[in-house]
């Protein structure tokens, strides 16, 4: 956890070695600690990212390919099942310059983490907080366990950076009075993630309660003319998205159709409650009662903390009624409880002794000393996945190399474990072959791949499969049958 502005300004003082005269202990620089932080957070993630491709991934890569600026303008017509043309963009750019290598998928998703973490940053100034404040909101979402690592490690959750860093953009424009600006940046947030949809509400929120009105007419004219143009954003993004013909909460399949079920409603409450405020304000409360035998207090700066708790609420308006979960659902709200977190941090910071500030950055160095392992564990599952994707795709490049497209591949699924075809691939094996040979070879799944049972067909006759391939211990093997 970063530390807060009044960092600068700590110091602790003791006798010399030689007793003869008091030296003093000068608590690092926000900059520094802000520099601490990356640091920390590139070794916890850097060996990871970029190891393979799993599941939509390669849905995003055949689906959005990029050859011509009409290219680019068509993706705006188009959806994979979901509207979100701008993430379609950048994995559009990515292959355009890197064809199919990971690596430059995940620095890509790596960069757009640290674009977030400063977009936060300004975020946090524009409502009054200090330097040091707005480094230890950035630090709250950051070091967030649940979802920053999701969206990392997998590339295809590059869609809950994206929607992050344009949300945060807009903020930002928005209290910076630049209502053009802001309402660019809240439409392609919409159009990266569906969640953004609330945005505009509490960018006009934020005016209506943030600037009082003036008497004079024009000056009346004017602000309802910027009001406006912040909702502008939502009649193009609804129109664009009926044009493309993406699904709707009527048309959406069964795991994406709203739930009003009491049980899973309130499920989904107490596990998104956790997921998003457990570790942002937690984290500083209990250091807090720990280190300086006290709670903080907000102070004065109660509509920070209501627009915090409406982001909150806001961008969990629609996940929240979804039957199915994802800690990626949790990388937009967190936003909101880093912003309590960190206020939370600099009061306690602002009211702490010398000694005890002294103590809090030990205790802070020692947290993250301790939960190291922890966050190198939890990077193990996306890890895992990206390894076998990117060994089944070697293989199966290596034995269809030569064969014809009208042949058939067999594949026989081990499900005894975590990691399978199922699990690295799901459904989008089909789209995975095709991008890995550039042949539309038709494929069969021993057993089923989840979710494809209904339009599975009759088995391929034995005189038309190509290739058998077998998952055995954690590994993809495979060879060419004898009717080539």
């Amino acid at each position: 956890m970063p530390l807060t502005p009044s960092v600068c300004g700590g110091e602790w003082s003791r006798l010399s070695t030689n007793g003869t005269a008091p030296r003093r202990w000068q608590a690092p620089q926000p900059s520094h600690a802000a520099a601490a932080l990356l640091l920390y957070v590139t070794a916890v993630y850097l060996p990871d990212i970029g190891r393979g491709f799993i599941k939509d991934d390669f849905a995003w890569m055949t689906q959005y390919e990029l050859a011509t600026v009409a290219d680019a303008w068509r993706l705006f017509g188009r959806n994979n099942g979901f509207y979100r043309p701008v993430v379609g963009l950048t994995f559009g750019l990515n292959r355009l310059l890197f064809e199919t290598a990971p690596m430059a998928y995940g620095l890509t998703n790596l960069l757009l983490l640290f674009a977030c973490a400063w977009g936060l940053t300004l975020m946090a100034r524009s409502f009054g907080l200090s330097i040091g404040a707005a480094f230890c909101a950035a630090g709250l979402w950051l070091l967030n366990p649940h979802g920053i690592n999701m969206a990392l490690l997998w590339i295809s959750g590059r869609t809950a950076l994206l929607v992050t860093l344009f949300s945060l953009a807009a903020v930002v424009a928005v209290r910076r009075d630049r209502q053009l600006a802001a309402a660019t940046f809240a439409l392609f947030a919409m159009l990266a993630k569906e969640e953004a949809v609330v945005l505009p509400l509490l960018l006009v929120g934020d005016r209506l309660l943030a600037t009082a009105p003036r008497a004079n007419q024009r000056h009346q004219a004017a602000r309802l003319a910027g009001l406006a143009l912040l909702l502008a954003p939502l009649v193009v993004y609804f129109m664009l998205r009926l044009r493309s013909g993406a699904m709707t909460p009527s048309t959406a399949p069964p795991f994406y159709t709203f739930t009003y079920a009491p049980g899973a409603l309130a499920r989904n409450v107490l596990e998104y409650l956790d997921r998003t405020v457990t570790f942002p304000i937690g984290i500083p409360l209990v250091l807090s009662a720990a280190v300086l035998g006290q709670l903080p207090a907000i102070g004065p700066r109660r509509y920070t903390v209501l627009f915090a708790l409406a982001w909150i609420a806001g961008t969990f308006s629609l996940t929240l009624f979804l039957p199915v979960r994802s800690s990626l659902y949790v990388v937009l709200p967190s936003v909101g409880s880093a912003l309590i977190g960190a206020m939370l941090a600099e009061s306690a910071w602002t009211r702490a002794s010398a000694r005890r500030r002294r103590v809090l950055v030990g205790a802070v160095i020692v947290l993250l000393v301790a939960a190291w392992p922890a966050y190198r564990a939890r990077n193990a599952r996306w890890v895992d996945l990206a390894r076998l994707s990117a060994q089944a795709t070697a293989e199966i490049r290596r034995v269809a190399a030569d064969l014809m497209p009208e042949r058939t591949l067999v594949f026989q699924d081990d499900r005894s474990g975590k990691v399978n075809l199922d699990s690295a691939f799901g459904t989008l094996l089909s789209d995975a072959v095709a991008l890995t040979t550039g042949k539309p070879f038709t494929i069969w799944v021993e057993p089923p791949l989840l979710g494809e049972e209904p339009a599975r067909g009759a088995p391929p006759a034995p005189e038309t499969i190509g290739a058998r391939f077998q998952l055995i211990d954690g590994r993809l093997c495979g060879s060419k049958t004898t009717f080539n």
